[in-house]
């Protein structure tokens, strides 16, 4: 036995929900990338800023690879505290819903690869450059 049905409404709101469906799918897309560039430009700017105190630290005699490891490991714990917190909430607004784990892994990896690419760039510059006092 099938039902078949005909009705102008109903085939109305299935083609608008397939539009609807469509548009969610390209714009959760598009959310994700944007999630992605916010964490690698947030943590380059938290990063970068910080180039004083990046000289300071080889200007007192510190290797290259320990300041990279100490900045790299202090974004790294600010970042996984940011991206927990923020899940825990979500998830407690949504009443149990589970944030999407790629988005999540996304903005770690993209924030992770800004801060890397940001101390890298730092680490390039010269000491006196990054020690002289422009006024």
């Amino acid at each position: 036995t099938t039902v078949l049905f005909r009705d102008a409404s109903f085939l109305k709101l299935t083609e608008n929900m397939r539009r609807n469906i469509a548009m969610g799918r390209v714009m959760s897309g598009v959310i994700s990338a944007l999630i992605a560039l916010m964490g690698f430009i947030i943590s380059w700017l938290m990063t970068y800023s910080r180039r004083r105190e990046f000289a300071l630290m080889r200007g007192f005699g510190a290797k290259k690879s320990r300041v990279f490891g100490s900045f790299f490991l202090e974004q790294t714990i600010l970042c996984l505290i940011g991206c927990l917190a923020g899940c825990l909430t979500l998830t407690r607004l949504y009443a149990g819903g589970l944030t999407q784990p790629l988005t999540v892994a996304g903005f770690l990896v993209c924030y992770l690869l800004g801060t890397a690419i940001s101390i890298k760039m730092i680490g390039k510059t010269d000491l006196m450059e990054l020690l002289t006092v422009r006024e």
